[in-house]
């Protein structure tokens, strides 16, 4: 619940310095439409130093600087959210990684209203980078399997499962 009450915050206030945006540009892109149909004599280029007595004045050079500010803010807020949502779901992932593998987290990116901590580990296996993990991962539990504690014996377990698995498999090809 806090997570969303958070995010509709962000997007509420992202909304806010769009729409400021959005009208800096748009005054600012009306005023020099205005100067482009100024005369009746032709078409003004607002481009040009004095093209016929018509020259950008100190407000007109104020509004586009405001807008190209508006721009930057803008931007600097994006990243700053992006910041904070890349914080969030870090310390959330971890914190259910190490709760549970079954704990849900969140999965913006997939559109979804979340995933398992161990949906989130497959669908990493399943990129570019994550074979090398997977290979840590696995390295990282035959170690553990090799020491004689309750945590060895887990992992021994987990081992022996998946090599039942894989010899009922291919026991029939072996043949």
């Amino acid at each position: 619940m806090k997570t969303q009450s958070m995010h509709g915050a962000l997007y509420k206030e992202t909304i806010g310095i769009c729409q400021q945006v959005f009208r800096s540009l748009f005054f600012a892109f009306s005023y020099r439409m205005r100067l482009t149909y100024r005369t009746d004599r032709g078409t003004v280029d607002p481009n040009a130093a004095n093209s016929e007595g018509v020259e950008m004045g100190r407000n007109d050079l104020d509004m586009v600087a405001s807008a190209e500010d508006s721009i930057a803010r803008f931007r600097d807020a994006i990243d700053q959210r992006r910041a904070q949502a890349h914080r969030n779901l870090y310390s959330e992932f971890v914190g259910c990684w190490m709760k549970s593998p079954a704990s849900m987290v969140q999965t913006p990116g997939f559109a979804t209203n979340g995933m398992s901590v161990a949906e989130v580990i497959t669908d990493h296996f399943a990129g570019a980078s994550g074979e090398k993990d997977e290979a840590e991962l696995l390295s990282i539990i035959a170690a553990v399997a090799k020491q004689q504690d309750a945590i060895g014996e887990r992992a021994r377990k987990v081992i022996d499962r998946i090599a039942m698995a894989h010899a009922d498999f291919h026991a029939d090809d072996a043949m």
